[in-house]
């Protein structure tokens, strides 16, 4: 199975850009408005209202239609691997279940919290940019200069990110073993005294995971900070450079003022892709682990479909079945024949 393929739908990418092409548009018509507002003393205060609840309801309906995505995904990949599990030779009971539950949900953290903010930077930002060339060119070159400096220090810190992540997952896939494995042989480490050290060993392992994961988490707070600082300082210098030109009388007060209530939102999806960098490595590193879970397991053989407007009669002739891991047959050499509209029990 290739998780890029189950994550690229069209119709749910086409509608998450038309919702946030309404957000955006709803955004920049509100603060048209409220500048006119301050500056004009003009009557739009229902204009003003009715673009915030536009951009609210846009919102409300991107996260509906994220969190739908993403259980369908979720339970897609799942079922993927329950199918996968009776193809397997060997099977590792602590891997199927990091892999069905901690793997699986990470990709909810990539629709529901990547894919908002990678839209708004592909379409709200260009659409701030474009308003901003319109009414001031020189705040949209300080726009464009300062926008490439948040990505680059984001990739430098990546290498180092990715692979604390790689750790604390391989940590969470010891941890999640020796879990089994304390389970699946209590009785006997009780009857020959060596709980204590049992539990000893588990907790051990609980400790790196958590130093592991406590590692993550302090390079996403670093990464964070970095982003906050540098866009904080990047408004900073578009205020400053546009209060020096309106006492110069450079520009006049309704283009400073709309430029200042539009720049925190052109850095917003900044903001967030620092705080969410960590949660796209951690997604990268489950990502992985699931297609080379996928890539290992044995194929079947072609086959071929045939619709038909009957409930067709299917015969098998000497089938054989056992699940993996096991020495006896739970079917063998059965030949039987299933009548359509019948409901037939194998005892």
């Amino acid at each position: 199975m290739k998780l890029d393929k189950a994550l690229i739908n069209k119709k749910i990418l086409v509608q998450l850009g038309l919702f946030e092409l309404l957000r955006g548009f709803s955004f920049l018509l509100f603060a048209f408005f409220l500048t006119s507002i301050i500056t004009q003393d003009s009557n739009q205060i229902i204009l003003v209202c009715t673009t915030l609840i536009f951009r609210s309801i846009s919102e409300y309906f991107i996260a509906r239609l994220m969190r739908k995505f993403s259980h369908d995904v979720q339970l897609q990949t799942r079922r993927k691997i329950h199918e996968a599990i009776f193809r397997l030779d060997l099977i590792d009971p602590a891997r199927i279940l990091t892999l069905a539950t901690e793997t699986v949900s990470k990709i909810d953290l990539l629709i529901t919290k990547i894919l908002p903010v990678a839209f708004s930077e592909i379409v709200t930002m260009p659409m701030i940019l474009i308003v901003t060339l319109i009414f001031d060119p020189i705040s949209a070159g300080i726009f464009l200069i300062t926008l490439p400096i948040a990505p680059i220090l984001l990739f430098l810190i990546g290498k180092a990110t990715r692979e604390k992540s790689e750790r604390a997952w391989f940590e969470l896939n010891e941890l999640n073993r020796d879990f089994h494995e304390l389970l699946d042989g209590i009785l006997t480490l009780k009857i020959f005294g060596q709980l204590k050290r049992a539990e000893k060993k588990l907790f051990e392992t609980s400790e790196k995971s958590a130093e592991a994961t406590l590692d993550v988490l302090k390079l996403a707070f670093v990464s964070a900070f970095a982003v906050e600082l540098i866009t904080t300082l990047s408004i900073a210098i578009i205020a400053v450079t546009v209060g020096l030109r309106l006492l110069a009388g450079d520009v006049n007060f309704f283009t400073a003022f709309l430029i200042l209530v539009i720049a925190p939102e052109y850095f917003s999806a900044l903001r967030s892709s620092g705080l969410i960098f960590h949660t796209f490595i951690e997604f990268k590193t489950a990502k992985t682990e699931l297609e080379k879970f996928f890539e290992s397991v044995p194929k079947f053989g072609t086959g071929f479909v045939v619709q038909t407007r009957m409930p067709p009669v299917i015969t098998v002739e000497n089938l054989s079945f056992k699940y993996p891991a096991k020495n006896f047959f739970v079917l063998q050499n059965l030949s039987m024949t299933f009548e359509p509209n019948k409901i037939t029990v194998i005892k």
